[in-house]
C-alpha cells in the first residue's frame, strides 16, 4: 500500500482576490490584515462587521476621491473605525488607522459600473482628514452594511428628530430607482426620513472645444 503526503503551503496574498468578502474575525482576514486588525483591537472591544477589499485600481477619481492602489480590511468596532492597508510592495510596509466616530464629520459611499468607493472624512490634529478606498461594485453590499453598522452605533449617541409631513413614501416616488436602492441599504430601523433634496442631471459644454461633461442627478435625504 503506498501513502502519498500532500504537502499544503499556507496561501500568501497577492491583494487581487477577485471578491470583497466579509469575516467573522481577524483570523478570516487575508495577508497581513489579520495580525494588523487583530494587535490593533483593545481588550473587550467587538467587532460589529468586518470584511476585506481586494485591490481595485481606479482610471478616474469620482467626486473628486482619491485613494492608493491597495488591498483593505475594515472593521467597524464599539466606538471606532480600524482600516488596514497593505499596497502590496517590499518596500512599502502595511499600516493601520484608527478613526474614532466621535471625530467623523461624514461618509462617502457609492458605486458607478464595476467601481464602488467609500471616503470617511473626519478630523485629525485639529485639521480635516479623509480616509478613501475603492473596491469592486460587486461588494458594495458588504460596504453598505458596515456603514449600517456604524451608523447603528453612533446613532445610539444621537437624538433622532421625528418627522413630520415627510414619508419614505415620498422619498421613493420621488427619486430614481438607483438612488432609492442606495438609500435604502444605508436607513436603519425606526428612522424616518427629515427632508428630500434633489438636483436634475445638468448637461453643459467648456468653453474652449467641443467636450461635454454632465452633472450627475442627486438625491439628499436627511
Amino acid at each position: 500500500m503506498t501513502v502519498k503526503i500532500i504537502k499544503q503551503y499556507p496561501y500568501k496574498s497577492t491583494g487581487r482576490e477577485p471578491h470583497v468578502f466579509r469575516a467573522e474575525g481577524p483570523q478570516g482576514l487575508l495577508g497581513e490584515h489579520a495580525a494588523l486588525v487583530d494587535s490593533a483591537l483593545n481588550p473587550g472591544e467587538s467587532i460589529h462587521y468586518l470584511l476585506y477589499a481586494p485591490i481595485r485600481e481606479a482610471g478616474m477619481s469620482p467626486f473628486g476621491i482619491h485613494a492608493e492602489p491597495t488591498s483593505h480590511a475594515l472593521a467597524v468596532t464599539d466606538h471606532r473605525f480600524l482600516l488596514s492597508k497593505d499596497r502590496h510592495i517590499n518596500t512599502i510596509a502595511p499600516t493601520i488607522r484608527e478613526i474614532p466616530y466621535s471625530r467623523v464629520i461624514g461618509v462617502e459611499i457609492g458605486n458607478a459600473l464595476l467601481l464602488g468607493w467609500l471616503a470617511i472624512h473626519f478630523i485629525e490634529n485639529g485639521q480635516p482628514a479623509c480616509a478613501s478606498m475603492f473596491y469592486t461594485a460587486r461588494g458594495s453590499h458588504h460596504f453598505e452594511r458596515a456603514i449600517c453598522e456604524f451608523r447603528n452605533m453612533y446613532g445610539k449617541s444621537q437624538n433622532y428628530i421625528p418627522a413630520e409631513g415627510t414619508t419614505w413614501a415620498d422619498v421613493w416616488e420621488k427619486t430614481p430607482k438607483m438612488q432609492s436602492d442606495i438609500i435604502k441599504s444605508l436607513i436603519l430601523k425606526k428612522e424616518n426620513p427629515l427632508l428630500l433634496l434633489r438636483s436634475n442631471e445638468i448637461w453643459g459644454a467648456q468653453k474652449r472645444g467641443k467636450k461635454r461633461f454632465s452633472l450627475p442627478q442627486t438625491a439628499f435625504c436627511w
